[in-house]
């Protein structure tokens, strides 16, 4: 099973950030939210079609708190929802 690549979007000074959950370093960065979104959703497109391997974006509103999350590739799990 691949490893799971997730990506956290925040606000950080005159732009946004998109880091690995965990990591300390920027994955990349954007002056808007949406460009950080789009380039964040591409890379994980990306790496999802070359080594099958999951992935999530997780965008985090100007106060911190989780706006929104989805997930890229086949979402292992046999149930609905």
């Amino acid at each position: 099973m691949s490893q799971r690549l997730i990506l956290e979007i925040h606000k950080t000074g005159d732009g946004w950030t998109a880091r690995a959950r965990g990591g300390h370093h920027p994955y990349l960065r954007r002056r808007t939210q949406r460009h950080a979104i789009t380039a964040s959703a591409a890379a994980l497109r990306h790496r999802w079609k070359a080594r099958g391997a999951l992935g999530q974006l997780v965008l985090h509103g100007q106060n911190g708190r989780i706006r929104w999350e989805r997930t890229y590739g086949l979402d292992p799990r046999g149930r609905k929802g």
